[in-house]
């Protein structure tokens, strides 16, 4: 990418701003502060004298993780994208909340990938008139902040019986709210779950109120009272009934809510008992790649108060079930790594006195990748083939002396392992060698600051099966020639790649000097662009991607497979201008970039001058924040089609962007 992105910010008379980067206090004229992170308060000036509904908001000069809003030193609201604007987009700070006299408005900013912050401060005097000066002070004990939030509990989210009626849930302008946990009409006591949630629409915040009084509010799924982890303690609350709400605002300005009553009883603390299993969860749903799996918590004993849940993966017996990481929803989609597993469901049930564990039955075994498209093309088959090993590498050891005497026609199997360091293949073979690793192989690469890939292939007729690959260093896996070679890497096959937690980009093919010929290529891409330091671009962030295609000054051509999430920066695939007689499937999802529209988290995005005959088979966007085909500093390029493509949940408009040089056929 071609970003160039020069920021000048200047501080306004009017403001009065201390930095903790380099702590300094301006006041008075406008001072140029680019060098340093810095937050400005755009509303109120400072000495304002305030009413009614104040409009508060902030800026930062350089990419922020977030923004945190105090008064008078209590924390009050924070906010993770732009525009920082106290309680959300488009609404405002009610000053009657708050007792009429002076007070301090503060914030503090965090820098995106730093431990840098900054903060701003403005005093206003507060003249509601009327009864107003005698309202409370401001002394709020929020629920959502890292500081201030509640004791977890030992379980987390849901109830097996969501409170979904009519009369439960209000849904404004496509907006839904449902109460997850607890159920309407539960008694409960203890530390309790509540949880929501949302659909039809981006959430900027949910507030959670007590009796009609907010008493929290979460600004990411799941959507919990308290944040990840959180509980309501029903000990601050009288026996009785209460009425909880889930209020949540949209990214448009819609709202919706749901609300449940319970009956709060603690006095039957000291008489309850942990629960205990009466049947079995239960796990149902497709058994293919991108679909929803969902669970029951099944039926207890002793009024459960709150259930976790917990996915596993688990081999296609039923057995050697490993928990996934954050899956701990009653629902699951499943992604590439499930293929050829089977699933099940771990309910934690629990109340005041303790908790029980089940786990369910495990699902069917869940299809290839190739299943991915339910209504779309067909995807290639990528299943591995059989094989009948000639050499096997039980150790880092056996591994570097087979790779270093390796012959084509050789059939090589790795044992569960982990390699760390950069691993080149660089065998320059007359025929193709397989080399099949079993789940289990690693490679972590090299660390931060050492700007080198975690593997680099440039040698020639390889055939790779499966290998899990990570690193900090640089790219998670690159494909170019060196430069002590004379021709560049050719029929090169690598499926069922997993690449994640990589510095720079998830994989990376790049003509250097010579092109990359006949790659063939299947991969899950996920939490790319984890090591900002080496992105060259003026914007962090935006030069990384889940698969960067056809970089360099020499082309790239073969076929890619493609399944990119669950990353905020870059783009699932980039077409870096010399992609060429190419083939492309692509599935992106939750790809959650929240700086300039386009610059990331686009699915597709092609950009340059010499991509030339790249069909794009199928493409597949869900919950993304950019485009599903953006046409990035497109300047030239012929033959290049999208022949079908579908999306749901893409923020930008209009979804797709295509151009002269690039052609979106059947795209809704």
């Amino acid at each position: 990418m071609g970003h160039t992105n020069r920021r000048i910010f200047f501080i306004n008379a009017f403001v009065v701003l201390t930095v903790l980067a380099g702590i300094f206090t301006i006041s008075g004229a406008s001072v140029h502060a680019s060098d340093g992170f810095a937050v400005t308060t755009v509303g109120p000036s400072n000495g304002t004298v305030v009413s009614g509904n104040l409009s508060w908001t902030v800026t930062t000069n350089q990419d922020t993780q977030k923004v945190e809003f105090f008064i008078d030193g209590v924390y009050r609201w924070r906010e993770w994208m732009a525009p920082y604007t106290f309680n959300g987009d488009g609404h405002t700070l009610d000053t009657t909340t708050v007792a009429n006299g002076t007070h301090v408005l503060s914030v503090v900013a965090y820098r995106q990938n730093s431990d840098k912050t900054a903060t701003a401060q403005v005093t206003v005097d507060v003249e509601n008139g009327g009864s107003a000066s005698s309202a409370a002070p401001v002394s709020p004990t929020p629920t959502t902040t890292s500081t201030q939030s509640p004791t977890p509990a030992t379980t987390s989210t849901q109830s097996p019986t969501p409170a979904t009626t009519a009369s439960t849930v209000k849904a404004v302008a496509g907006l839904t709210v449902t109460t997850d946990a607890p159920a309407d009409g539960q008694t409960v006591a203890g530390r309790i779950t509540w949880s929501v949630a949302v659909s039809g629409g981006k959430v900027n915040r949910v507030d959670f109120s007590v009796d009609g009084t907010v008493s929290g509010s979460d600004r990411k799924e799941p959507y919990t009272f308290g944040g990840p982890g959180g509980t309501l303690d029903t000990t601050t609350l009288s026996d009785g009934a209460h009425r909880l709400t889930a209020t949540a605002y949209g990214v448009g300005g819609s709202t919706a809510s749901s609300s449940i009553t319970v009956a709060v009883a603690n006095n039957r603390l000291a008489t309850l008992s942990p629960p205990g299993s009466v049947s079995a969860p239960a796990v149902s749903g497709s058994p293919s790649i991108g679909t929803v799996m969902s669970a029951t918590a099944g039926t207890w004993t002793n009024s459960p108060t709150a259930y976790g849940y917990a996915w596993q993966r688990c081999s296609a017996a039923g057995g050697s079930c490993v928990a996934i990481s954050g899956a701990t929803r009653s629902t699951y989609t499943t992604v590439g790594a499930d293929a050829g597993s089977t699933l099940r469901i771990a309910v934690t049930a629990s109340n005041a006195t303790g908790s029980g564990l089940a786990v369910s039955a495990p699902s069917e075994v869940i299809g290839s990748l190739n299943q991915v498209s339910e209504s779309g093309p067909t995807w290639p088959d990528t299943t591995p083939p059989a094989f009948a090993p000639n050499r096997v590498a039980a150790t880092p050891s056996d591994f570097s002396s087979i790779m270093s005497s390796l012959h084509a026609g050789d059939v090589v199997e790795v044992k569960p392992m982990t390699l760390s360091g950069e691993i080149v293949f660089g065998q320059k073979l007359s025929s193709p060698a397989q080399i099949h690793f079993d789940s289990g192989v690693e490679f972590t690469g090299s660390a931060a600051g050492t700007n080198n890939p975690a593997v680099w292939i440039h040698g020639s007729n390889l055939s790779l099966y499966g290998g899990d690959v990570s690193g900090m260093g640089n790219d998670c896996v690159k494909v170019s020639a060196g430069s002590a070679d004379t021709s560049g890497p050719t029929n090169i096959r690598w499926w069922g790649l997993k690449v994640h937690d990589c510095g720079g980009s998830g994989f990376a093919a790049q003509g250097n000097n010579y092109p990359n010929t006949n790659l063939d290529i299947q991969l899950e891409a996920w939490k790319w662009g984890q090591n900002l330091a080496i992105d060259p671009h003026a914007v962090k962030g935006t030069g990384f991607h889940g698969a960067y295609l056809g970089g360099g000054n020499a082309p790239t051509s073969g076929r890619f497979i493609v399944y990119a999430h669950d990353s905020q920066y870059g783009a699932g695939v980039e077409a870096g201008s010399n992609l060429q007689n190419a083939d492309l499937w692509e599935r992106a999802a939750n790809l959650t970039w929240s700086g300039t529209v386009g610059m990331a988290g686009n699915a597709f995005q092609p950009w340059g001058s010499n991509n030339k005959n790249v069909v794009v088979h199928d493409l597949e966007a869900s919950n993304i924040t950019g485009y599903a085909l953006f046409d990035e500093s497109l300047t030239g390029g012929s033959g290049n089609v999208v022949q079908y493509a579908r999306s749901s949940g893409v923020d930008a408009s209009p979804v797709y962007q295509p151009s002269p040089f690039v052609v979106c056929q059947d795209c809704k």
